[in-house]
């Protein structure tokens, strides 16, 4: 499907909303409206963005894979950025994707999608490493084969008194080392 035109499409839209309900209300209060949904929908995204990110720490400080939480913070952030966008469609647009259900909704659509784009590797005691097309087991498929080509690395992991804990539960400042 074509961006371009959709991307125009929705661009027009929005003006036309914008200069319809400027007439009915006035272009002061409409302008006002656009700036408070902005600080309304940047701070919700913020406040959800980190508890995404606070769930997906508890995750991988249990040695699990972060999936379902990343795919939110991936909505979240979308929706960050449509809120802050002038414009009364966009900000419906945002205000649903930072709400749970909706969330919830489009997350089997959107991993699907994914599917085919994602190869996860996982070592097996001995046996090498096994690839699976379907990291959140969405569809339901048998895993394919490695091919030889692949670069496949061994994936250690951590025992659980050596594994990061999540943010909620460390004290003190959070030092990122970037290698």
């Amino acid at each position: 499907m074509p961006i371009l035109p959709l991307f125009v499409g929705a661009l027009l839209a929005e003006t036309w909303l914008l200069i319809e309900v400027g007439a009915h209300i006035g272009g002061l209060a409409t302008i006002a409206i656009c700036v408070a949904t902005g600080f309304i929908g940047g701070s919700l995204a913020k406040d959800q963005g980190v508890r995404a990110l606070n769930r997906a720490a508890e995750r991988v400080g249990r040695g699990e894979l972060p999936t379902l939480e990343m795919v939110d913070g991936v909505f979240i952030l979308v929706a960050g950025v449509v809120l802050l966008t002038p414009g009364y469609l966009s900000d419906v647009l945002g205000f649903l994707l930072l709400t749970p259900p909706v969330r919830a909704l489009l997350r089997p659509r959107v991993m699907r999608w994914a599917k085919g784009k994602v190869k996860v590797a996982r070592a097996s005691a001995g046996r090498g490493p096994r690839w699976y097309g379907d990291p959140a087991g969405v569809s339901g498929d048998s895993p394919p084969q490695p091919r030889p080509s692949d670069d496949v690395h061994d994936v250690q992991l951590l025992p659980p008194e050596d594994r990061p804990r999540p943010l909620s539960e460390r004290r003190g400042p959070v030092t990122i080392i970037d290698p």
